[in-house]
């Protein structure tokens, strides 16, 4: 299956071989399957949707690692005030023992402390830094959602379902999860600005599953999901002010309808060329 990855993350089970004294705590590359799937409900040292990577360390030392993958594939509910966790099915194993080790790493040393009424990690490099990607609960989109932050003038950000395989809309301006995590998962992120919607899906035929998704070395995306029999790709990335897709698929696209101008402030041009579908979203020089 694919996964989140990129060349600086291949060297987490490196970095994870090391001593902590080598390492300190804040220079531990987490794994991407962290980022992706744990990064929106745990923080390191503060319960917020979820309960802190301190205390999932005290809960599952080295001895209960096979309990930790048990409870990420078919987790319960054990604390009333919190939301339950949602499997993890979709997670490779390997990437589950990765996030593994990286909890037990990176929590070395680090007590808990009481969250504070703001969020500490507004003008982290990991809230502000783009193109990234983030897995959180936004509205009008499935639980299983990931924002795509683009590195555009207007701050553009890209929310794609990974539950229906598709784009569902973009927004412009900083995205800001801290009404999630701090009223335990009972709010949703706020995305900004809506700037375009799509109404409806692109493939118009066959069952669609997300297999996951990869970066490449600048942080852009390439999505990998199957519609009936056939595996597609998607990749978001930005070129001359425009958002680009790039949609391939092998040995050809299913069959697929284009999207139109619905009075949205980004317009749409769109060209096929064999296996591969292009997409761009512009707004014009401001962009």
């Amino acid at each position: 299956m694919h996964r989140f990855r990129n060349k600086t993350q291949r060297l987490g089970g490196v970095l994870l071989a090391l001593s902590a004294a080598s390492i300190p705590a804040a220079e531990l590359t987490p794994p991407a399957a962290f980022t992706t799937n744990c990064l929106a409900c745990h923080t390191i040292d503060q319960a917020v949707v979820g309960p802190s990577l301190v205390e999932i360390a005290e809960l599952y030392p080295e001895r209960n690692r096979a309990s930790f993958i048990k409870w990420c594939v078919e987790p319960g509910k054990k604390r009333e005030h919190l939301p339950q966790m949602p499997a993890m099915v979709h997670v490779a194993e390997k990437d589950l023992h990765e996030i593994f080790n990286y909890i037990r790493e990176v929590t070395k040393g680090v007590k808990r402390v009481r969250p504070s009424g703001a969020d500490p990690y507004a003008l982290s490099p990991g809230k502000t830094r783009r193109p990234r990607v983030e897995r959180t609960f936004v509205p009008d989109s499935g639980p299983a959602s990931i924002i795509v932050a683009l590195p555009t003038a207007r701050k553009h950000n890209v929310i794609w379902d990974t539950d229906s395989c598709r784009l569902r809309y973009i927004s412009e301006g900083e995205t800001d999860n801290w009404p999630y995590l701090r009223s335990n998962g009972n709010a949703l992120a706020k995305v900004g600005e809506v700037c375009y919607v799509e109404h409806s899906p692109i493939f118009v035929a066959g069952k669609t599953q997300f297999k996951g998704c990869h970066l490449s070395d600048e942080g852009y995306p390439t999505f990998v999901y199957t519609v009936g029999g056939t595996t597609v790709t998607e990749t978001i990335s930005t070129a001359g002010g425009a958002i680009v897709r790039t949609i391939k698929a092998s040995p050809r696209l299913p069959g697929f309808s284009l999207p139109r101008d619905q009075g949205d402030k980004l317009k749409i041009a769109a060209e096929t060329a064999g296996d591969t579908l292009i997409i761009q979203h512009r707004i014009g020089s401001g962009t």
